[in-house]
């Protein structure tokens, strides 16, 4: 592999499965604002990326373990773009030794399973009124310091480990129309 910044065009608007899925790159990974599309496994195992992540504001769909283990060297923060309503399973699984911030946009609706194992988060994650489902580990390891974790009011289906391997010292507080805990 090379040690390069690794530049996709401004005309590029569709990275597909698998697309760079355990390559041997080694670089600064810089997508642009026009990618609409990223397919599962498009950067899954790229372990020798590093520089700062950055998600295209105009992504619309984001692939199955689209970015997961891509790399540990990796700073910045996660911010899903309005354009985005679901972040998929294993999304950024394995990602940011030194951990990052994530934002989330009132439209979120889904959390997957897995979707953040692994990945420390630092901030005090502010959840999404319309938010529906966490999946099963959505948060496992995250080595989250919650003081009180309180679920949005539209939350229904909270999977098994969701938040396993975090430290929450105050009360969880789950919302009254609740229908399934794994």
């Amino acid at each position: 592999g090379c040690d390069a910044e690794i530049v996709m065009p401004y005309t590029l608007n569709y990275i597909g499965t698998g697309a760079f899925n355990s390559k041997l790159l080694k670089g600064e990974l810089i997508l642009t604002d026009n990618i609409t599309h990223i397919g599962g496994n498009a950067f899954m195992d790229a372990s020798g990326l590093y520089g700062t992540f950055y998600l295209p504001q105009k992504l619309e769909f984001l692939g199955r373990n689209a970015f997961s283990g891509m790399g540990k060297d990796l700073v910045g923060d996660i911010i899903i773009p309005s354009t985005m309503t679901e972040i998929p399973d294993g999304a950024f699984g394995i990602n940011f030794a030194n951990g990052t911030n994530l934002f989330l946009h009132d439209a979120v609706v889904r959390i997957g399973d897995g979707a953040f194992t692994n990945v420390r988060i630092n901030n005090n994650v502010e959840w999404p009124r319309s938010l529906k489902l966490i999946g099963a580990n959505a948060f496992n390891n995250s080595r989250m310091m919650i003081p009180e974790l309180k679920l949005p009011s539209n939350i229904q289906h909270l999977g098994d480990g969701a938040f396993c391997s975090n430290y929450i010292s105050g009360h969880l507080v789950l919302p009254e129309n609740m229908s399934h805990i794994d």
